[in-house]
């Protein structure tokens, strides 16, 4: 189960985007149906969004249980404005839930500037707590928002410690866990599908936060980030994530204490979905996801670079649950730091309950300072490991394990990795229906054609 952890760093930089300042509840606003541009709030007829007025509007009591369609692109620039300043309400509380559902109909909104207290109880996000809702065909674009330069922005310079306690998690009882994610604060087994965040998103020093979710529950499906990703913690796509993730992406860069390129802390379902970012994480840092400590992680890949100084994977740190038909070709960054660094191109840790199959590793490996390090494809495996490969060349990776049994695990030449000869030397993976070779690159899933 995933442990209490104190994170402590020296004279590390931050600076916090788009969520800023305390502010009050939801603005009163007109209870007539007809303040909506037209709709009775009904499936049927769903009440009609066109401004940013009608969108706070939702966030009324009377309305979280209504139905909405979004019949323009909205320029949400004046959303800085509310609430005396501190920004657009989320829609939705764990107390009073959004309940009804929201049609985007394609449309965007642009430069939507999100309310973030930095201590409280509330989910913060476009939708701040969705519970059994339904989240559709909306995009928010925030890649060059018109109030950027005019928001304060927050840097924590030279501070002797800096502090982040991680609450342990349970996988039943979310109750107390807040959620803070830049479309959807805490998804309470709503559906959430064909929706996109793009561009700045951060939070305080303080706070784990992700690109797209904060806390799933639910079913999340063809979604995605795309931006640049700053807080105390950060995860690329969802903090932590109980229900069921599919065809999802997170693309960009994340910048915090600790950086996940997906996931902080997986007990669900990801499938057929991928991280391409920069991620940097000072006391850890993984590919795709920080723990996985139940369900299953399967068909899917990360790329790009992860750097950290003392914890390292090039897919995830602590492995508890299965992981099937992924690769990692992200290239790994490792600095100097007064610690011991542990480097793996898989996962450090593959603990009892740990299998990974049918999966490779395929990234490079730089290591700057002469600190102590151990560097393996897994550094400790208690687990079970099928078919695993790496390429040897590539990484600069000798061993297969550290501490542990290596079976199951191939150390291979890139040529062998590449082109129609990874058929032959990978025999076990299943190449009609999950992976496909290339002309002369690594691998590929099948269903990154479609």
């Amino acid at each position: 189960m995933y442990q209490n952890h104190l994170f402590r760093i020296t004279s590390i930089p931050f600076t916090i985007y788009f969520i800023v300042l305390l502010g009050c509840g939801t603005e009163s606003r007109s209870l007539d149906k007809n303040f909506f541009e037209d709709g009775e709030g009904t499936l049927e007829n769903p009440y009609q969004i066109a401004n940013l007025d009608h969108l706070q509007a939702i966030g009324d009591t009377v309305h979280l249980d209504k139905h909405f369609i979004q019949i323009a692109d909205i320029d949400a620039s004046a959303s800085t404005e509310l609430q005396n300043g501190s920004g657009f309400q989320p829609l939705g509380t764990r107390e009073q839930p959004f309940t009804g559902s929201y049609n985007g109909d394609g449309h965007t909104i642009s430069s939507l500037f999100i309310h973030n207290q930095k201590t409280g109880d509330d989910a913060v996000g476009f939708f701040g707590y969705v519970k059994d809702g339904l989240i559709e065909n909306i995009t928010i674009d925030n890649r060059s928002p018109s109030w950027l330069n005019k928001v304060q922005k927050s840097a924590i310079e030279n501070e002797t410690i800096m502090i982040v306690d991680e609450p342990p998690i349970n996988q039943v009882d979310l109750s107390e866990t807040r959620g803070v994610g830049g479309f959807i604060g805490f998804n309470d087994s709503g559906i959430v599908r064909n929706c996109s965040y793009q561009g700045v998103a951060g939070g305080y020093i303080s706070q784990g936060m992700a690109g797209f979710i904060g806390v799933n529950t639910g079913t999340v499906e063809n979604a995605h980030f795309d931006g640049n990703l700053t807080s105390g913690s950060v995860a690329g796509f969802v903090w932590i994530n109980a229900g069921e993730i599919r065809q999802s992406s997170a693309n960009g860069s994340g910048d915090g204490i600790t950086g996940w390129g997906f996931v902080s802390t997986n007990y669900g379902q990801i499938i057929n979905s991928y991280v391409n970012m920069d991620v940097n994480g000072t006391n850890g840092a993984a590919g795709f996801a920080g723990t996985h400590e139940d369900g299953i992680i399967h068909s899917s890949f990360a790329s790009g670079v992860t750097s950290s100084s003392i914890k390292i994977s090039g897919f995830v740190l602590t492995n508890n649950a299965e992981v099937s038909n992924v690769y990692s070709t992200m290239n790994l960054e490792v600095v100097d730091f007064d610690a011991p660094r542990q480097i793996s191109g898989i996962v450090v840790s593959n603990e009892e309950n740990g299998v990974i199959e049918n999966s490779y590793f395929a990234g490079s490996v730089q290591i700057t300072g002469s600190s102590d390090f151990s560097k393996a494809a897994i550094i400790e495996n208690l687990g079970l490991l099928e078919n695993l490969y790496w390429d040897m060349e590539q990484s600069d990776l000798k061993d297969a394990v550290v501490n542990g049994s290596p079976e199951g695990a191939t150390g291979l030449s890139t040529a062998q990795m590449t082109g129609p000869a990874a058929e032959q030397n990978m025999p076990e993976f299943d190449w009609v229906n999950v992976w496909r070779t290339t002309e002369d690159g690594y691998p590929v899933l099948r269903w990154e054609e479609e």
